[in-house]
């Protein structure tokens, strides 16, 4: 089912910062539960850039996020290209510092101790969550559509209701239309493919990956990154 998380009311903390009141979560449209915020106290030593909402889309992506990289060569061993698995390290929290993602959206990387909600969100997955599903042997859809395609979120959300394990989501950093992603893989395309689409999710959704201490998924080559100049 659609799975969100929603941010009601605002309050202010002592130090000028304005946070959501409440959360809820949200399925299929009914509230299942909700979180009453309050008492909220804020580290006067964080620089501003904490609380920079970015991450969320609609801006460009901080600088440093992504490596410079030119287009990945198409790989043997399955759809997709194959993108050389980067170290995975725990973070604390979305936003701390870790070096950038070789791809975006990211194939591995540096991600948190939890994973998001499988199945469909209405506003994008944190790079640092949606990563640790990858890991998990998930696959995410991502959609880049800044004047909105219900059609094509109907569409991928189908898909994604036959197989466990897999995120659809928007996502503003796209030089495509669609973005699919496991671990170590990645699938640009510029327009909805079925054929596609399927094969990728046959081939990689739930695959785990927590055996794996770095290089290549098995049975690739590792394809050469063109540093853009």
């Amino acid at each position: 089912g659609l799975v969100e998380t929603k941010f009601q009311g605002s309050a202010g903390a002592p130090q000028g910062v304005w946070l959501p009141a409440r959360l809820e979560r949200v399925l299929d449209g009914k509230t299942a539960h909700g979180v009453k915020i309050g008492d909220v106290r804020v580290n006067a030593g964080l620089a501003p850039e904490t609380f920079d909402l970015a991450r969320l889309g609609g801006a460009p992506p901080p600088a440093g996020l992504f490596q410079a990289a030119g287009a990945l060569p198409a790989t043997a061993g399955g759809p997709g290209r194959a993108v050389p698995v980067s170290p995975y390290p725990y973070l604390d929290a979305v936003g701390a510092p870790h070096p950038p993602y070789s791809t975006s959206p990211p194939t591995s990387g540096p991600r948190l101790a939890w994973i998001a909600d499988w199945g469909a969100h209405r506003i994008p997955v944190p790079l640092e969550l949606q990563t640790h599903n990858l890991e998990h042997g998930g696959v995410a859809l991502q959609y880049n559509c800044p004047e909105g395609c219900p059609d094509l979120v109907e569409r991928l959300e189908t898909l994604a209701r036959q197989h466990d394990l897999v995120l659809v989501a928007p996502y503003p950093w796209i030089q495509g239309r669609l973005a699919l992603t496991a671990w170590g893989r990645i699938e640009i395309l510029d327009a909805f493919d079925e054929t596609r689409i399927r094969a990728f999710l046959d081939a990689y959704a739930g695959e785990d990956h927590h055996a794996e201490g770095g290089g290549l998924p098995e049975g690739t080559e590792a394809p050469a990154l063109r540093a853009a100049h």
